[in-house]
């Protein structure tokens, strides 16, 4: 099984600030975004970091996925603290949603062609404090998927689809987060 490091640089444009992971180390979003002079209020951006490039040797069967997030911004429309982290695959995706506790109710995780909604699934392990790191990691094995919260098994399923090479991860805040 291979295991998919997640690197980092910055890129803005339109209101979304983005960055382009291909450098180790970690990044805070709010720094980044006074850094470049965008306001937080009273139009709170979203914040976007993205590797979308030939990662190649990634597959959608047998992989391992961990990071480490956090938000510490909770006003306005952020006040859910929601991360969702994405890994594309060629023609599936993974949707890895991470909010407040109390706003579990409104997830949806995709897996490589399997959907769960938190209406139909108990998806509250999901719910984290996001002041505080979290740790999230997916291991799939065999296309059997399941996915950790600070080392917490939160759901497990099986991947339906045929394996396709993972071509890109993104990271989508809804306010200034931090990897």
């Amino acid at each position: 099984m291979k295991r998919l490091r997640i690197l980092y640089t910055r890129k803005i444009s339109k209101g979304t600030f983005a960055g382009d992971i291909s450098h180790i180390g970690g990044v805070n979003g709010g720094e980044l975004l006074e850094k470049y002079g965008v306001e937080l209020f009273p139009d709170l951006p979203e914040v976007r970091f993205y590797n979308q490039k030939d990662i190649s040797g990634f597959t959608t069967d047998n992989f391992e996925f961990e990071t480490e997030i956090k938000s510490g911004f909770s006003h306005g429309k952020a006040a859910c603290q929601r991360v969702d982290i994405y890994l594309q695959g060629k023609e599936v995706i993974l949707i890895l949603p991470i909010s407040r506790p109390e706003c579990v109710g409104e997830l949806f995780l995709a897996a490589f062609g399997v959907g769960v909604s938190s209406q139909s699934e108990d998806l509250s392990g999901f719910g984290s404090d996001l002041n505080d790191w979290v740790t999230v990691k997916v291991t799939c094995i065999d296309k059997q998927i399941s996915f950790f919260t600070n080392d917490k098994l939160t759901f497990e399923t099986e991947i339906p689809n045929n394996p396709v090479d993972i071509v890109g991860v993104q990271y989508r805040f809804e306010d200034p987060g931090a990897i």
